[in-house]
């Protein structure tokens, strides 16, 4: 999962819970090169496994969570000085 403790956070505060995480993407992004200026799922994707996700994709929401309360999208985009948060 990516970005798995802002889901987390997102879908405890609605009293739900996510079980079977084993690795978030953006955390081993960045053990695996902290100096990316990105670490955002799409941009992995291309360097790591050299596939792209198309903009369109994106632009369809599928790369999104709908929380059901009219608000979707991905988390807020991280500063390039700022590395994932690894906290629990």
């Amino acid at each position: 999962m990516h970005e798995f403790k802002d889901a987390l956070k997102a879908l405890n505060h609605r009293g739900l819970g996510l079980e079977g995480v084993v690795d978030d993407t953006a955390i081993s992004g960045y053990l695996i090169q902290p100096d990316r200026r990105s670490y955002e799922l799409a941009e992995l994707a291309q360097h790591h496994l050299r596939i792209t996700v198309a903009a369109a994709a994106v632009q369809a929401g599928q790369l999104e969570l709908d929380l059901g309360d009219g608000r979707t999208g991905p988390p807020p985009a991280r500063s390039s000085s700022r590395p994932p948060s690894c906290t629990h």
